[in-house]
């Protein structure tokens, strides 16, 4: 049967490894630098996370341009694929957002209410204005 090693050797061992430590930082600096990385590390972790759930998310999203420039505002976020939704519109000389267009789950088959307006950032208003006073396109 082998001897273990006492525990005082083990002691001995591992003050031998990190005793050069102390000489070379002081204690609150190693403190500060920890707590630093930890902080870094979790932005890090929800960046990341926020990221990844943006760009994993599914969008309703507005297209107003013409044949050189365009502008895209997000409707609304939908929860599943988009292979799972359908558009239908109404005919007419009348376009309305909220009665004329309806969208629809068609693996629950259930009608998916549209939001009655779209927010324009404070930063794309004079880019849509142009686009709204020559010919242009919308699309869903």
């Amino acid at each position: 049967m082998p001897a273990t090693t006492p525990p005082s050797a083990v002691m001995d061992e591992w003050i031998k490894h990190v005793s050069h430590v102390p000489s070379l930082l002081p204690a609150e600096i190693l403190i500060l630098l920890c707590l630093v990385f930890a902080i870094v590390f979790k932005v890090t972790v929800m960046l990341y996370r926020a990221r990844k759930k943006e760009t994993a998310r599914t969008r309703l999203v507005l297209e107003i341009g013409n044949g050189t420039d365009s502008i895209l505002l997000s409707a609304m976020d939908i929860p599943y694929l988009a292979k799972h939704y359908r558009i239908k519109s109404k005919f007419g000389a009348k376009l309305s957002w909220t009665s004329g267009l309806c969208l629809t789950n068609t693996v629950l088959n259930m009608s998916v209410p549209l939001p009655p307006r779209i927010t324009v950032p404070f930063w794309k208003v004079a880019k849509l204005r142009s686009l709204l006073q020559i010919p242009h396109f919308v699309t869903i």
